[in-house]
This record gives C-alpha cells, sequence and structure tokens, in this order.
C-alpha cells in the first residue's frame, strides 16, 4: 500500500507473498489514509525501489522467470528516491538519492511492470499521469480501464497471457468487453507471450482511437 512520505504516518506498506486467504488479512491489516500531497505525486519511488533490492521470489531465483509487478494507482512518483526516505522507511543507508527511472531498470530485471489507472479516481484523464507511468513502463503497459470492477479480471488475463497459459482470445475477447472497447482483436503468436501481451495492449489503444489505453496503487 503506498501513500504520501510527505503528508502519511504510514507511505509505505508491504505484505508477505501470499496464494491463499492469507492475502485479507494483509490488506486488512493496512492502513489507508489517503491523505495527499496536492501535488498528483505519491511515494511510488519507494515501493518501486523496495521490489527492486528487498524482494525475494522463487520464481525468479529457482526458475530464472520474472514476476508480475500490478501497481495500482491515479497519481505519479516523485522523481528521485530519497536515501533519507529509505533509511528512515526499510532501514537500508544509500550513498545518495537515486532518479526513479534507474531503479525502473533495476526493477525491470526482477519484474514485468504494469501500472492500472482505474475510472472513478481523481487522475483518471488526467495526461500528465499516465505520461509520466508510461515514460517508466512503457506506454503498452500503462493498463486504463473505463470499468473499475474490472481489475482483477484484467490483471488475470494479462497474467495469463505473459505465462502462455492462453492462446489470448478469450482474454483478448474479455479485455475488449469489460473497457468497452470495440473492433475486432486478433490473436498474434510470433513473439511469444510477452510479446503478445504488449502487442493486445497496443491493439486495445489502437481501437479506441485515443493515446489512452485499456489495460493501477500497489
Amino acid at each position: 500500500c503506498v501513500g504520501d512520505y510527505h503528508t502519511d504516518q504510514a507511505p509505505l506498506q508491504i505484505g508477505q507473498f501470499e496464494s491463499g486467504n492469507e492475502m485479507d488479512d494483509a490488506f486488512a491489516a493496512m492502513a489507508l489514509e489517503g491523505n495527499g500531497g496536492g501535488t498528483n505525486q505519491e511515494s511510488y519511488e519507494l515501493a518501486l525501489w523496495y521490489f527492486a533490492h528487498r524482494v525475494e521470489m522463487d520464481c525468479l531465483s529457482k526458475r530464472g522467470e520474472k514476476g508480475l509487478l500490478f501497481i495500482i494507482g491515479d497519481e505519479q512518483p516523485y522523481p528521485v528516491v530519497s536515501a533519507k526516505q529509505v533509511e528512515k522507511i526499510c532501514g537500508v543507508r544509500l550513498q545518495a538519492d537515486v532518479p526513479v527511472a534507474q531503479v525502473m531498470d533495476d526493477l525491470r530485471r526482477k519484474f514485468e511492470v504494469f501500472f492500472v489507472l482505474p475510472s472513478g479516481t481523481h487522475n483518471y484523464n488526467n495526461p500528465t499521469i499516465r505520461d509520466a507511468w508510461a515514460a517508466l513502463v512503457g506506454p503498452e503497459r500503462v493498463i486504463k480501464l473505463d470499468d473499475p470492477d474490472a481489475v482483477c479480471e484484467s490483471m488475470a488475463a494479462i497474467v495469463g497471457l505473459m505465462e502462455g497459459t492462453t492462446d489470448g482470445q478469450e482474454e483478448v475477447n474479455g479485455l475488449a468487453l469489460v473497457n468497452g472497447i470495440g473492433g475486432n482483436m486478433q490473436k498474434r503468436y510470433a513473439n511469444g507471450p510477452g510479446r503478445l501481451a504488449a502487442q493486445l495492449v497496443a491493439q486495445l489503444q489502437a481501437d479506441d482511437h485515443s493515446p489512452d489505453i485499456v489495460g493501477g496503487e500497489a
């Protein structure tokens, strides 16, 4: 759970990876403060740094496979990871502040990263937020959802595509349906499931005839 270091008491809350109902307990223990700083920025960069440098996963260490990281939110990160903040929140001493772009380079070695921006949030139609995250994760991985209730379904569809557990057509149709996107969606296989997911989102963008795409605060 991400807040704002400058206004919240708990700007970064992390739970253990879980595959069962323990996840509900972790969510229930998190405090939702909702203060915000009024700058369209929150401390996402702390979360990005944490996942880049303090997370261990069997998929990566044992099988050499990246994890999937979905960030759900409606604001942008601060431009640098503050060494002072990292020491206070995580107990790790950095030699200097770190640009968020550099943190993203480290993060991409562990994760395939997506940003989900649901409707009903304050900055849903703010192009500055979309563009900021597009610069960090890639425009094809900024997931703009017309239906906030479709967050889980959209993430599950992308997981299936990235993991290669589906041929893609059902997920393509599902994403098109939940986001109100028309047009014929074509299956694409040539470059593997990772490329397929990127192409899927790009195709959704093209069918919508807008710079926004259809598919995320962690």
